[in-house]
């Protein structure tokens, strides 16, 4: 059974949320289809980095394009 776009949006912000380097207060995720998108904003670029590492990890992503902005 396809999951839904909502419900793999869903397990995306659980894993960032799960990890305490990248928390989701300030990340969004949007999917279409099997491509999700990031958008939001972190500390640095190793946060940047590391949502996107999560988000590839989750069963169902297949592509993720990462709009996330770094604040220096």
């Amino acid at each position: 059974m396809a999951m839904s776009e909502e419900g793999l949006a869903a397990r995306v912000l659980t894993a960032l949320a799960a990890d305490s380097r990248v928390g989701a207060l300030s990340i969004t995720v949007e999917a279409h289809g099997k491509i999700v998108i990031l958008r939001g904003r972190v500390n640095n670029e190793e946060q940047r980095r590391e949502a996107e590492f999560l988000a590839r990890g989750v069963p169902g992503v297949r592509e993720v394009i990462n709009e996330i902005a770094v604040l220096y």
